[in-house]
């Protein structure tokens, strides 16, 4: 039986740090969630970036592939695939008034002393300009560190002070969002813009995660006319009123509660625990599968002795302890050792990737070529 939409209901998602990592490609799982999702309710997205940028972002048929899809605030809006509204700043501000304001902004950055400036200071969009202190033209690792370097300095911020006091007569608005800039923008062209678009919707849930004042969401997130939400689980319960939802980890129910909340079986409608080898409906076991009476105590200690030795036989900068650990529809091997710190995980990622992969498929072949028959789930974290 199709799945049919819930009526005058719409999930409207923030799209850098929401759907996607600040400035990356969002990933294939989530792009499935929202093509999912959008066969029980009506999907839109809204994004402080052009629709060149957010289709970078969310793929180039990303008009067609959401039902609604707002970019620069909804200053340009789609519905369906085709274009229902635009805004200009130009016309808005006037010449004149632009050059005023790029004027005294370029001189400020021009004075600005900050470890490294790249180029694009000022990108100019249709219904807004986009301000980055050290230049978007910088790179992934270059805007990783002066994200860190600006949360220390407050340079973004002690910027914004600034030109919001030199033209509080001009009526903008600053928004600061992702990780190097902030947009300007006329006072009501924030994101809440997009919602007049939505009059045919009596509940909004907007998503985002800078819903804190001064972030490019607090506007639409705090608004009346929706129900904001920073959370991905808070979002979950809220559209488990309307849809069926379920989480499917590889982790097993004491791992996945840790991460989720102790009631987590009574939290979503169904919970499969170490990929579905322990299910749960309704908070209530419906199913499981053991590796032990699948393989047998034999097979599991030929294959754990084996691992054991490899392991021991390892030449890798640090180990700490399980690694291997039982669950009941898998095994869990860590050449490390899964009870190494946060940044000992990081470490050894980034190890893993330059010089242990060789060896790990030389052990998944010799695995594989013995006479013991299974599937082996191999993680290395």
């Amino acid at each position: 039986m199709a799945a049919t939409r819930k009526p005058g209901l719409i999930a409207l998602f923030d799209v850098d740090g929401t759907l996607t990592a600040p400035r990356k490609v969002v990933t294939p799982q989530m792009l499935e969630f929202m093509h999912k999702l959008r066969k029980v309710v009506t999907v839109g997205v809204v994004g402080g970036s052009d629709l060149v940028k957010i289709s970078e972002q969310l793929g180039k048929t990303v008009a067609n592939d959401f039902d609604y899809v707002f970019a620069e605030n909804g200053l340009v809006a789609y519905k369906d695939g085709k274009l229902i509204g635009t805004q200009s700043l130009k016309s808005f501000l006037g010449d004149d008034k632009l050059k005023e304001f790029i004027n005294f902004t370029l001189h400020y950055i021009a004075d600005l002393d900050i470890p490294i400036k790249r180029g694009t200071f000022i990108e100019f969009r249709s219904g807004m300009l986009n301000v980055s202190p050290i230049g978007r033209n910088c790179s992934q690792e270059e805007r990783d560190d002066f994200e860190k370097y600006d949360k220390v300095h407050n340079i973004r911020a002690r910027m914004v002070s600034v030109l919001r006091e030199k033209f509080a007569h001009f009526n903008l608005t600053f928004s600061i969002g992702g990780q190097i800039s902030f947009d300007v923008f006329p006072q009501g062209w924030d994101k809440t813009y997009c919602l007049r678009y939505l009059d045919d919707f009596h509940v909004i849930h907007f998503f985002g995660d800078k819903t804190y004042k001064g972030g490019n969401d607090f506007e639409i997130y705090d608004s009346e006319l929706t129900v904001g939400h920073t959370e991905m689980l808070e979002f979950m319960h809220k559209l488990r009123k309307v849809v069926t939802i379920g989480v499917v980890g590889g982790s097993d129910l004491v791992k996945i509660s840790e991460q989720l909340g102790k009631t987590v079986v009574n939290d979503f409608d169904y919970v499969f625990a170490e990929n579905g080898l322990v299910a749960y409906k309704d908070g209530k076991l419906i199913g499981t599968q053991s590796l032990k009476s699948f393989l047998g105590d034999e097979k599991l200690k030929e294959f754990i002795n084996f691992t054991l030795h490899y392991i021991a036989d390892l030449d890798v900068p640090i180990k700490r302890g399980t690694f291997i650990e039982f669950r009941s529809g898998m095994l869990n091997v860590s050449p490390i050792g899964r009870n190494c710190s946060q940044e000992e995980r990081d470490d050894f990622e980034k190890y893993d990737k330059l010089c242990l992969s060789n060896e790990i498929n030389d052990w998944c072949k010799m695995l594989k070529s013995s006479a013991i028959m299974f599937r082996l789930e191999l993680q290395a974290c």
